[in-house]
């Protein structure tokens, strides 16, 4: 008797081992099946400028708005580009940097000098941060200021960073599907290419999550409250900044591309007009040297979108990314184990699982190939895809402190100013000006 009981613990143990194996298969399969099927579309990877846009009937005048900080050598390499658009309007590059220490502001005067274009640029240096406000807006909104004051009939702002590389037509193209399909928002995913085969894999890997968690058709559908921005470039109409409040109103917002297109969005549907995101391709780069820095920057952006809303959508969504990603390899891996270990004739269940987790493996494989095949790799560099989850959900986990105290901060600060709504000023109290 004991001998039987002895035996039958291993068995049920077995069973157990079969059951966790099939359900988890089973659910990443489903999770598949709604990424692909009820996300929109994202994974086609298709919403894209066109190559010989349509040009408006006269081109408006374009502010170019950059903030650095210690980004001497960045600089050098992309300001090139930027004072070389071939812009058929007239734009200036507003650029404000947040007290650098490694030479940035001489290495941008003595770039522009040598280019002969220090017309075309004016540099400003950032003041003191005010509570309230993160260092990036806050640089922001003091360059928007000069900017209104020195080219007051610039009707678009294009905001970049100093380690994105353009072509001589983005900012025509950018300006060209604002003007013809009525946008406020315009924003591009830059494209990363880096030099190590790793860089090669994550690339388009973090396109590829970046899209499923912002579908960019369900962004650019107006009837749609969708919004979502892209870090690194992103056109926005000027009057439709100011009539959200401008860089003020996302003052302390975590993500202050996601906050800027939520409002703009909200503000742009009232008037027929909407916003777009989309992929970039070899137009819009990211630097080989800061490949991490945008991976971190996109990280951020899409786990603070959904903590901004809960800790318990956070969650979810990081489960699904675990069961659409991760699950198929690992559930494979140990189905072929346990396969070859116990017999097909007696855990047939185990075979099942294992089949399953082939097809969701597939499928999210499937899935992906339209954007790596946007970045130039091979079809079975797809089949990686896990090991890049992997590392997107570590990094994820890694900025979480910084997540959570970034999400606090913003919270904070919007409970402080509701209960200063809800408080009627004295009569003896005077308004203080805001700068």
């Amino acid at each position: 008797m004991n001998a039987d009981r002895a035996a039958a613990k291993p068995a049920r143990g077995i069973e157990t081992i079969e059951t966790a194996l099939f359900v988890t298969a089973s659910l990443s399969l489903l999770t598949v099946a709604h990424l692909v099927l009820l996300r929109a579309g994202f994974w086609r990877a298709d919403q894209q400028l066109e190559d010989t846009p349509p040009a408006p009937e006269y081109w408006p005048d374009v502010a170019v708005l950059i903030a650095t900080r210690n980004d001497a050598e960045a600089i050098e390499e992309t300001l090139p580009d930027l004072l070389g658009q071939a812009y058929p309007g007239r734009f200036h590059v507003f650029l404000v940097d947040d007290n650098s220490r490694d030479g940035t502001v001489e290495a941008v005067l003595e770039t522009a000098q040598r280019l002969g274009a220090a017309d075309r640029i004016s540099v400003a240096t950032v003041g003191a941060r005010p509570a309230g406000w993160s260092r990036r807006a806050w640089a922001l909104a003091q360059i928007q200021d000069y900017a209104a004051a020195n080219l007051p009939s610039a009707r678009y702002l294009w905001l970049t960073e100093p380690w994105v590389q353009h072509e001589p037509y983005s900012l025509q193209a950018l300006v060209a599907k604002a003007e013809a399909d009525h946008c406020d928002l315009v924003s591009i995913l830059p494209h990363s290419t880096g030099d190590t085969i790793v860089d090669q894999l994550l690339s388009p890997a973090f396109a590829f999550f970046f899209q499923a968690f912002h579908p960019p058709r369900r962004v650019n559908n107006v009837k749609r409250a969708t919004a979502a921005a892209a870090p690194g470039c992103m056109l926005v109409e000027a009057n439709a900044l100011r009539a959200v409040g401008g860089f003020p109103a996302v003052s302390n917002a975590p993500v202050l591309e996601s906050a800027l297109a939520a409002r703009v969005k909200a503000k742009a549907r009232q008037i027929g007009h909407g916003v777009w995101l989309g992929v970039g391709d070899y137009s819009t780069t990211v630097r080989s040297d800061d490949v991490w820095r945008f991976f971190r920057r996109l990280a951020f952006l899409t786990a603070a979108t959904h903590l901004g809303e809960t800790m318990i959508r956070f969650a979810a969504w990081i489960a699904v990314f675990a069961l659409a990603c991760l699950a198929p390899p690992v559930v494979s891996v140990w189905a072929m184990f346990a396969g070859l270990f116990l017999g097909i004739d007696q855990f047939l269940v185990t075979y099942m699982a294992l089949l399953i987790a082939c097809i969701a493996w597939a499928g999210i494989s499937f899935a992906a190939w339209p954007t790596f095949k946007l970045y130039g790799q091979e079809e079975w560099h797809t089949l990686l895809l896990p090991l890049a989850g992997l590392a997107y959900v570590l990094l994820t986990l890694a900025l979480l402190p910084k997540l959570v105290a970034a999400d606090l901060r913003s919270r904070r600060k919007a409970a402080a100013e509701a209960v200063d709504a809800a408080v009627p000023p004295s009569s003896g109290a005077k308004a203080e000006p805001h700068f």
